[in-house]
C-alpha cells in the first residue's frame, strides 16, 4: 500500500513535470520567433549601439539634407578642440518651430560636451539677456551656427568658421539639425558597431 502511493506521487509530478515542459516547448516554437525578434525602431529614433536617440525628424530625411561641403569640414569646424563655443545664431521674430530645431542642437552638442550657446540676430521683445552676434562674428575659437527658416533652398553650407542652414519648411530645419548632431555623435562615438 505504501509502494503503491509512492508510486502513485511520483507518476503525478513525473505527469505534471512533462505537461509543463511540452507547454514550455510548444509555447517557444509558437511565440518563440516573436520573442527573439528585436521590436522595431521608429524611423525618428537614431541606433548608436545600444542607445537610441530621438529625433524630430525621420532619420531617412536627417541623412539626405543637402551639404554643399563635407562632413569632415563641419567635425573640423564645430568638434575641433580650439572651439571655445559654438554658437548657434537664431533670428527671434522666427516662429515656434525653430527654436525646437535649435533645441535639438544645443541638447546634442551640450550632451557631447561640446560648450554651446544661442544668440539672436537682432534685440528680443523682454528677451534682453540673450546676446546679439552677426555670422561676420563667426571664428575658429567662436564657429556659429545660423539657422535660417522659410529659405528657398533646404541647404548647409560651410564657409569663414560659419555654418549657414537654409530649409524651406520648419520640419527641414528639424532633418538640418537632426544631420548635424548625426554627424557629431559619429564624430564622438563609433556608431557603425550593431551587436
Amino acid at each position: 500500500m505504501k509502494l503503491d502511493k509512492s508510486v502513485f506521487s511520483i507518476s503525478i509530478v513525473v505527469i505534471l513535470l512533462l505537461l509543463i515542459f511540452g507547454m514550455l516547448f510548444l509555447g517557444f516554437f509558437d511565440f518563440g520567433d516573436q520573442i527573439l525578434k528585436e521590436p522595431e525602431i521608429a524611423a525618428n529614433y537614431y541606433r548608436c549601439a545600444k542607445t537610441l536617440v530621438p529625433f524630430r525628424a525621420n532619420i531617412t530625411d536627417c541623412n539626405s539634407f543637402p551639404m554643399d561641403s563635407t562632413e569632415t569640414e563641419f567635425k573640423q569646424l564645430i568638434m575641433n578642440p580650439m572651439a571655445n563655443t559654438v554658437f548657434i545664431l537664431v533670428d527671434p521674430t522666427s516662429p515656434a518651430e525653430l527654436g525646437l530645431s535649435t533645441h535639438e542642437l544645443f541638447k546634442t552638442f551640450s550632451s557631447l560636451l561640446v560648450k554651446t550657446g544661442v544668440v539672436y540676430t537682432e534685440p528680443a521683445v523682454n528677451q534682453s539677456e540673450v546676446p546679439i552676434l552677426s555670422i561676420e562674428n563667426s571664428t575658429i575659437s567662436y564657429p556659429i551656427i545660423w539657422l535660417r527658416d522659410n529659405q528657398d533652398k533646404n541647404l548647409i553650407e560651410i564657409s569663414n568658421n560659419s555654418v549657414i542652414v537654409s530649409a524651406k519648411t520648419a520640419y527641414d530645419m528639424d532633418a538640418a539639425a537632426c544631420k548635424l548632431a548625426l554627424i557629431a555623435i559619429n564624430d564622438v562615438f563609433d556608431c557603425s558597431y550593431e551587436e
